[in-house]
Order: structure tokens, then C-alpha cells, then sequence
């Protein structure tokens, strides 16, 4: 089960294309969001992900990966997974997780990147919601253990 989840996690990097201009913008209220910010900054850079794109990189491929492992049935616990791995720091993929889940694209697919952009022009993925939907998914501690709330 472990090959098959870092298989179903690798073949999704990168999620987007990091040169789009589009989307860089799209992304600025969450890299001007003090509590996305000091994940970025303050968790054990040993790590990795030491880059605000690091940070929603990683998330937006674990939050993939995930819906790849519920359906094919060989997933962890969402919850769990995230309020352990790495120190706690992918709240971020936690948030793309539900907000994949509540939005239809989990069970519909599509691409990513036009999901993951229209998620942002929508407010889905404000600073706020992201807060939210990661408490959903990971719990209000493991959301509150990050920055100002």
C-alpha cells in the first residue's frame, strides 16, 4: 500500500504550470495570509517545502493523491495523515482536499489547474476557507497550531 500511495503521489507532480502568470496572481492573497505564511516559514525545514510554491505544490499533490487512494481503496485516513505527517504542515493540502470533495471535481476529475484556479477566483481557496476546510479535514488544533488564527 505504501508503493502504491507514493506512486499515485509522484506521477502528479508538478500539478500546474508554475510559469502561469494567471495563476501566481490568483495565489497572492494566500502568499500575503500570515497563518499560510508562518506554515511556510515555521515549520522544520528538514522537510522541505521551504518556499511558499513548495508549500502549495506538496498540497495540491497530496490533496490528489488522495482522492487517487480513496477510490482505489488503499488510502489513509485524511485526518490523521495530515495532522502527523511532516509536523503537521499540510494543512494546505487538507483545505484542497475538502474543497475538492465539496466542489464535485473528487468525484468528476477534470483539470486540475482550471479547477484549481477557478477555486481561487471563487473564493473557495481564500485565506479564510482554506482555514476552514483544513479544520474540516485535519481539525481546529492542528489548524490553530500555525500562526495567527
Amino acid at each position: 500500500e505504501t508503493q502504491l500511495r507514493i506512486a499515485a503521489h509522484e506521477i502528479f507532480h508538478p500539478p500546474f504550470d508554475k510559469n502561469d502568470a494567471e495563476l501566481i496572481s490568483l495565489l497572492a492573497d494566500l502568499r500575503d495570509d500570515p497563518w499560510m505564511m508562518s506554515i511556510v516559514n515555521d515549520h522544520d525545514p528538514q522537510f522541505g517545502y521551504n518556499s511558499f510554491e513548495g508549500v502549495v505544490d506538496e498540497g495540491s499533490t497530496q490533496a490528489l493523491d488522495q482522492i487517487v487512494s480513496d477510490r482505489l481503496g488503499f488510502a489513509q485516513d485524511p485526518g490523521e495523515r495530515w495532522r502527523e505527517s511532516d509536523g503537521g504542515m499540510h494543512m494546505f493540502a487538507a483545505a484542497l482536499y475538502q474543497a475538492m470533495r465539496e466542489s464535485g471535481f473528487a468525484a468528476e476529475g477534470g483539470n486540475y489547474s482550471d479547477w484549481f484556479k477557478n477555486a481561487l477566483r471563487s473564493g473557495l481557496l481564500s485565506p479564510s476557507e482554506v482555514k476552514r476546510r483544513a479544520a474540516l479535514v485535519a481539525g481546529r488544533d492542528a489548524v490553530e497550531a500555525w500562526g495567527p488564527n
